[in-house]
């Protein structure tokens, strides 16, 4: 996983850890000593190629048959791509919450699933809030009862521009041009 082979890094420091980390990995060899596990402990190290790699570390001490402890087995499970998706979904959710423009993410029961802070500033309302209402809940021009219809329509022409009005949480109303796109997400 690493690149190295044994012969490189048996009885010498572990060439993986950068030098601003030595001070992390006594503490880990440490805690081992102490006869502590180590559970899904997230670390950033760098490859023999020197490429980053992030992983996890799951380590326990070995005892003898008098309890001693006679050395330490680890796991390290690579969770780079886990990361990289992690940062991916970091940066668009920075993304559409810097936007000035309201976004939404409804399912087809009107419910909504993601809302961006323009919207939540522009409707008065806090994220949780809105996170636990229907689109109905502020439009006034729509029922529930057609709002099934409204999501078929969007879902068969893929995407729908159309003009409404939203209602803020004081109650006042204003018009607002809505870009609906459908799509379909894991299924």
């Amino acid at each position: 996983m690493l690149g190295w082979r044994a012969q490189e890094v048996m009885g010498r420091p572990m060439p993986s850890v950068p030098t601003e980390a030595q001070e992390e990995f006594k503490s880990f060899r440490e805690t081992m000593r102490n006869g502590l596990t180590l559970d899904g402990v997230e670390v950033e190290r760098q490859r023999r190629d020197g490429r980053s790699i992030n992983y996890s570390i799951y380590a326990s001490p070995v005892r003898d048959p008098d309890n001693q402890i006679i050395g330490n087995i680890a796991i390290m499970v690579d969770i780079t791509e886990r990361k990289q998706a992690e940062q991916s979904i970091a940066l668009m959710s920075f993304a559409l919450d810097n936007v000035h423009e309201a976004a939404f993410l409804l399912d087809e029961n009107a419910r909504f699933h993601y809302v961006n802070e323009e919207a939540c500033r522009v409707l008065g309302y806090t994220r949780d809030e809105l996170l636990n209402m229907y689109v109905t809940d502020i439009d006034p021009d729509l029922l529930l009862e057609h709002w099934h219809e409204l999501w078929h329509n969007i879902k068969a022409h893929s995407s729908l521009v159309m003009e409404s009005r939203h209602r803020t949480k004081n109650g006042r109303i204003f018009p607002v041009e809505i870009s609906a796109t459908y799509f379909k997400y894991d299924g």
